[in-house]
């Protein structure tokens, strides 16, 4: 992957494949500075990356060197740096190790930059890094074939050495999952069928989630270790029935859990442009980013909403939603002059409100290739410097470019 040197948040890098002799190629813009990343297929072999920035076009790509650390039968022989231990779960005497788990070792920004080990029959796992790095984070987490477990985090501190040995990596007190068995109910008392109910709960030394999607009936069974749970119950995306967050303790016998989720809320919208007239057609996407306080919702994971709307021939958009805080994104369809625009809106009872879109500033030029012919049909997007609360970059606005290359884009005047 080419990493620019100034990301946009929430833009892909550019990947490419490599070729059986190691060569590859990825289409860059020249002028601009890049880093490069590979990370391997193979799960054993740590990702490679290089910090030092090249400009496309000018300075030579120096080569990644992913050095084989395989032996002739084909095992790993030595990492650069070692990072080795054994994932335990229990007190004392009842302390054993605990297979399939998921271990790695993270940068300060998330990336992973050791192999992906996963700890044996005996929990005892061995990861290697290219080299040592800074502000790493040592991760454990559940797989498919051990989804029960808690995952659990720490930071680690690779210093000098050439092998770290973590030894004992203690989940804590985990004791044995049980059966949790439930119901989910719509305002009206009816079952809410197809909604997500995700529990997340501090255990032992980690944290413990699991989701279950609700049958026809309204019905949903998973299964927890014992303990404190905050619990989200939420309805279908595109339904009427929305959201409860609640607490529960599961206990060895958990199967007459009920959770009650309200309906959702009118939210009538009506876009207008900078001088009042209805904007139609427009589209509209309300993505969550807390509860009415603003304050993050970390139980809600993969069941977090998002609603979708168009706006009518008058402006107007009509939605049921979830109490809570949202960013509201506006594009209006390409051509209408008007610019797309983001905001943020606190809803906790049905609402009605115009969103004035601001006034409009031109962006305009042409697209031309490296011969200096005209580029068509391509997108051209602009995007705010700043990020929003989900770490994306806010769109402001987009045009497709012309037969002649020419393009023009309305963004919001800043």
């Amino acid at each position: 992957m080419a990493m620019p040197e100034r990301v946009i948040a929430g833009r892909q890098r550019q990947p490419t494949t490599i070729t059986g002799d190691g060569a590859f190629s990825i289409p860059l813009l020249s002028g601009q500075g890049y880093r490069l990343q590979a990370i391997p297929a193979d799960r054993d072999l740590p990702p490679v990356m290089r910090d030092a920035v090249f400009v496309a076009g000018s300075d030579a790509v120096a080569d990644l060197v992913m050095t084989s650390l395989r032996d002739v039968e084909g095992r790993v022989s030595e990492y650069p740096v070692t990072v080795r231990g054994r994932v335990v779960a229990g007190v004392g005497v009842a302390e054993q190790g605990i297979p399939d788990l998921e271990v790695l070792v993270q940068d300060g920004v998330g990336r992973r930059v050791s192999s992906l080990g996963q700890s044996d029959v005996d929990g005892v796992f061995v990861i290697g890094l290219a080299a040592a790095v800074d502000d790493a984070r040592f991760v454990v987490r559940p797989t498919e074939s051990n989804a029960l477990f808690p995952g659990l985090e720490f930071p680690l501190d690779l210093g000098s050495e050439r092998v770290v040995d973590l030894g004992a990596v203690s989940l804590g007190a985990v004791t044995v999952p049980v059966p949790v068995a439930g119901l989910v109910l719509t305002a009206s008392g009816g079952p809410a069928r197809g909604a997500v109910v995700s529990f997340r709960g501090l255990i032992g030394a980690g944290v413990a989630v699991a989701h279950a999607i609700c049958a026809d009936d309204g019905r949903f069974s998973v299964a927890l270790h014992p303990g404190s749970y905050v619990v989200a119950a939420v309805g279908e995306q595109t339904g009427t029935s929305g959201m409860r967050v609640s607490t529960v303790e599961v206990t060895a016998s958990t199967d007459d859990l009920v959770l009650s989720v309200p309906d959702r809320l009118p939210l009538a919208l009506t876009v207008v442009s900078a001088d009042g007239l209805p904007v139609p057609l427009a589209s509209v996407v309300l993505s969550r980013i807390g509860d009415e306080n603003g304050l993050a919702e970390p139980v809600l994971q993969l069941s977090q909403p998002v609603f979708l709307g168009s706006a009518d021939e008058l402006g107007r958009v009509q939605l049921v939603v979830d109490a809570g805080r949202y960013r509201i994104g506006l594009q209006p369809p390409r051509g209408t002059g008007a610019p797309a625009f983001s905001t943020l809106l606190t809803i906790t009872a049905g609402l009605e409100r115009d969103i004035v879109l601001p006034e409009a500033s031109l962006v305009a030029g042409s697209l031309r290739d490296g011969a200096g012919e005209a580029v068509s049909g391509a997108f051209v997007r602009v995007f705010s410097s700043l990020s929003d609360e989900l770490g994306q970059a806010i769109f402001l606005g987009e045009a497709l470019s012309e037969s002649d290359g020419t393009f023009e884009v309305f963004v919001p005047v800043q």
